[in-house]
């Protein structure tokens, strides 16, 4: 009984370990779609204003947000509320000493807005690391998959944080403008 005691305290030990790495990765909050096995962000969110009001709102939070808006906005149908836009940037590490250390490569998404009075939807689909070719962030993000590597999991974490970032300031950016008083003096 003596000498089996290590071995289950070894086992012990190793059955936290997995729980706390699984745990880990469930961090990385990457919502997958289960019908097509995608990354999928999509979300109504309500918000003031009738669909017009809410997809020019939506352009000028893109304008703010990024450099090249413009450049990145592929469909504006103001008519049927649809805004869809093709996203690129750089994903950076930074060393322990917080300083930037490269460029850990480069990631592509697309945005797609979709507006009616009251409300509207964001979806955020098709995450790629752009090299040079084109390759699927899922295949990163599965254990089981041949291009997993768990030295990926700090860019994986990066990538997740700028998602839920754009998320955030999507949605401050949507919110109705306070009207400003005349300064009737």
């Amino acid at each position: 009984m003596i000498k089996k005691c290590p071995i289950l305290l070894i086992l012990l030990f190793a059955m936290a370990a997995n729980i706390s790495l699984a745990q880990e990765k469930d961090s990385l909050n990457f919502p997958v779609d289960e019908n097509s096995g995608k990354i999928k962000y999509q979300e109504v969110v309500e918000a003031e204003g009738k669909s017009v009001k809410l997809f020019y709102r939506a352009i000028t939070w893109m304008n703010k947000y990024w450099d090249n808006a413009r450049g990145m906005i592929k469909k504006q149908d103001k008519v049927n509320g649809i805004l869809k836009a093709h996203v690129r940037f750089d994903i950076k590490k930074y060393t322990e000493s917080g300083e930037l250390q490269n460029k850990a490569g480069r990631l592509g998404y697309v945005l797609k807005l979709e507006f009616k009075d009251g409300r509207y939807r964001y979806t955020i689909t098709d995450l790629q690391l752009l090299k040079t070719s084109k390759y699927p962030l899922e295949r990163w993000i599965d254990p089981k998959n041949t291009y997993y590597d768990q030295r990926d999991e700090e860019v994986l974490r990066i990538i997740s944080n700028e998602m839920q970032e754009v998320i955030k300031s999507m949605k401050e950016g949507m919110k109705k403008e306070k009207e400003q008083k005349d300064d009737d003096w």
